[in-house]
C-alpha cells in the first residue's frame, strides 16, 4: 500500500510528492502479441422449431406455465383453457366456477361478484381485494377495484389464481390475491387459424375468430369475440364486441 503526502513547495509553487511509507509494487502487464492470437472454434447454440402450443424460447408452454405457478409453496390454482373448448364459457363463472377458494357468481350480464378467500365478498359492484392482471398488466383501477369486461373468456390461453399473500409475486396488497389472466401469441396459439360459433336459448349466439402467424422474427395474433343473448330475465341481456390483438 503506498501513502503519498501532497506538499507545495514555498518556492516556485511546485508539486512534490513524497512516498511516506511502503514499498512500490507494479502488477505485471502481459502483452499479446500478433502472431500469438489463438482461433475459437465457432460455437452455435440452436433450437427446433416449436410446434403449435408448445410454445418458443421466450414463452413457456402450458405444461411448464403450469409447473411453475404449483410450484409455488401455498395456495394457488391454474386452469388450462384446452379444458374450456367443449364447455359454455359465456363469461369469467363459467371459467372460475370450480376452482376452490373462489366463490363466483352472476349479477347482470358480464358483471360479476368475485372473491378469493372471502375478501371483498359483500360488494354491490364491482370486484374489491383482488388484483386483476392479464398477462401481467394490471386491470384494477387507481382506488383498487376493478371488473372483469375486458377479459374475454374465448382469448385466454390459461389461468392464474394466486390466494392471498402468494400475490406478492405481482407485487400486490390486496388481501385476497390476483388473478392472471394468460393470452396466447402466434407461438402459443392451439392453431394459426381458430373460428368457434355457438347458439343457445333466449337468443343466445356467439361467434369467435382468432388468427395468428409466425414470420420470421415477428409474430402476431388477432382475436374477435361477437356475444349476444336476450336472457330469461331483462337485466340479464348483453350484447357486445371484445377485440385482443
Amino acid at each position: 500500500m503506498l501513502m503519498f503526502d501532497r506538499r507545495v513547495a514555498a518556492r516556485g509553487g511546485a508539486l512534490a510528492l513524497a512516498a511516506l511509507s511502503g514499498p512500490l509494487s507494479l502488477p505485471s502487464v502481459a502483452r499479446a502479441q500478433a502472431g500469438d492470437a489463438t482461433a475459437l472454434p465457432e460455437i452455435a447454440v440452436e433450437a427446433p422449431a416449436a410446434a403449435a402450443g408448445q410454445g418458443s424460447l421466450t414463452v413457456p408452454s402450458v405444461a411448464a406455465e403450469r409447473a411453475r405457478v404449483l410450484s409455488t409453496i401455498g395456495s394457488v390454482g391454474f386452469i388450462d383453457a384446452a379444458n374450456l373448448e367443449n364447455r359454455y364459457t359465456n363469461n369469467l363463472v363459467d371459467v372460475l366456477k370450480d376452482q376452490p377458494g373462489v366463490v363466483v357468481g352472476t349479477r347482470y350480464g358480464q358483471e360479476l361478484r368475485l372473491s378469493v378467500r372471502g375478501s371483498g365478498v359483500a360488494r354491490s359492484f364491482h370486484t374489491r381485494g383482488i388484483e386483476i392482471l392479464q398477462d401481467g398488466i394490471p386491470f384494477n383501477l387507481a382506488d383498487g377495484s376493478g371488473d372483469y369486461y375486458q377479459v374475454d373468456p374465448l382469448a385466454l390461453r390459461a389461468v392464474e389464481i394466486y390466494k392471498g399473500g402468494n400475490a406478492l409475486i405481482f407485487g400486490s396488497s390486496t388481501l385476497g390475491g390476483a388473478i392472471n389472466f394468460v393470452t396466447p401469441t402466434a407461438y402459443t396459439a392451439v392453431a394459426p387459424t381458430f373460428v368457434r360459433f355457438e347458439g343457445g336459448s333466449f337468443g343466445a349466439v356467439r361467434s369467435s375468430f382468432q388468427a395468428s402467424r409466425v414470420e420470421g422474427d415477428a409474430d402476431a395474433l388477432v382475436n374477435i369475440t361477437r356475444s349476444h343473448q336476450d336472457g330469461f330475465r331483462t337485466h340479464q341481456n348483453q350484447d357486445y364486441t371484445q377485440f385482443n390483438a
